[in-house]
């Protein structure tokens, strides 16, 4: 059952090999759903590097992103020293004074996987444990728990199989834990 639909992830975040951020594109494509739809809306956008009040505000369900280490040219390997509590204050207040007719913020991708400066299937496996061991990922979901919102969607299912698939399967087995419930 769709219960709700995404127009855009990060659509007004300017990263990567992306076309040029466009906000009036975004809100053609936000009208033209909510002509063919009474379903909610979700637009996300980065939990740590962006301003959410216009992503807030053209949408009804808003999705942050989460990611807790990250990879920085000039910094190697950089972990945000922000606390759960941070993003249910920075929506609380964003909603109060942008977007108040924006229903609900939930956690879009919680990082649960690796970053590097290239493609993950270019480092080798011990490396990208080594960036992000398996302690990392119960750290990140119950940090995330922490924040307060309802729902929480993890970002690297593929990077489990992946790793699986490769003799370590550690990732894999703790997400099917995660799964059936609190640890």
């Amino acid at each position: 059952t769709i219960t709700a639909w995404q127009v855009e992830n990060e659509p007004l975040l300017d990263y990567g090999i992306c076309p040029p951020v466009d906000r009036a594109f975004l809100e053609k494509e936000v009208k033209l759903v909510r002509e063919l739809t009474r379903k909610p809306i979700i637009l996300t956008d980065s939990g740590e590097l962006r301003p959410w009040h216009t992503v807030m505000k053209l949408s009804d369900i808003f999705g942050t992103t989460m990611y807790r280490t990250v990879y920085n040219n000039w910094l190697g390997q950089t972990t945000y020293p922000l606390q759960p509590w941070f993003y249910q204050v920075k929506s609380d207040l964003t909603r109060k004074f942008f977007a108040p007719n924006n229903q609900k913020t939930l956690i879009a991708e919680l990082q649960t996987e690796a970053w590097a400066n290239q493609p993950l299937t270019q480092v080798p496996i011990a490396e990208q444990v080594a960036n992000f061991p398996i302690a990392q990922l119960r750290a990140n979901v119950d940090f995330a728990r922490k924040t307060g919102f309802d729902e929480i969607y993890l970002w690297g299912v593929e990077w489990w199989y992946y790793l699986a698939s490769n003799g370590q399967p550690g990732y894999l087995d703790l997400a099917k834990m995660i799964f059936k419930g609190p640890l």
